[in-house]
């Protein structure tokens, strides 16, 4: 027990990791995960470019972003405009943060695991969407929408180019241009991997 609490103190206070279950609670939301991945990938943002990205009303991001706030996930970072253009302007507190993963505490398998219920209906819907003639381009060097599952026996020597693969992959998406120029298009990448537990095959009996 004692163990336990020192590790989940020394995770709260480690920097660049998301461990504080409210925080983690606040992220299952899909609208609110969207305003969130919209405001990273944006580098700062307002209600109203949020809304424009996401197709929702302004007071609908701004309940989010209320509740993205309260939990310190997002901070004001100024105004832009005047007058009664005047709208506050929000950036992630730490870009660099990433989710804890901690396997040996429950209550964190159980959010991580609403979590990633949570990712894959968004990454379903946003599928769908673009599932259409006039959208999705399914063949060739410009190919924009994929679904697939592969299961493969890899050493340790494979997983670490797995991953090494994943983090050149996260590190591009994350440099996504603040000002898109005029053909750029948004694009949604959701990524779950897993070990596979294997039972072992029993052997039949030989009469």
């Amino acid at each position: 027990m004692k163990s336990s609490t020192n590790r989940k103190i020394a995770a709260k206070h480690r920097p660049n990791v998301i461990s504080d279950k409210q925080q983690i609670r606040c992220l299952i939301n899909p609208v609110r995960q969207n305003v969130f991945d919209a405001i990273k990938g944006l580098k700062s943002a307002s209600a109203t470019q949020i809304g424009k990205q996401l197709g929702s009303p302004a007071d609908v991001i701004n309940y989010h972003l209320k509740k993205l706030g309260g939990v310190g996930l997002i901070t004001q970072f100024g105004i832009r405009g005047k007058g009664r253009n005047a709208e506050r302007v929000f950036k992630i507190t730490d870009p660099k943060a990433k989710v804890l993963f901690d396997p040996n505490d429950p209550d964190n398998v159980e959010l991580l695991n609403k979590a990633v219920q949570s990712l894959l209906a968004l990454s379903q819907k946003d599928f769908s969407k673009a599932f259409t003639p006039e959208k999705a381009v399914t063949t060739g060097a410009n190919r924009n929408l994929r679904a697939s599952r592969i299961t493969a026996w890899l050493t340790k020597h494979d997983w670490e180019k797995v991953n090494g693969l994943i983090e050149e992959l996260s590190e591009t998406l994350a440099l996504g241009a603040v000002d898109p120029p005029g053909d750029a298009e948004l694009y949604a990448v959701t990524i779950v991997t897993a070990p596979i537990a294997v039972q072992p095959t029993k052997r039949k009996r030989q009469a």
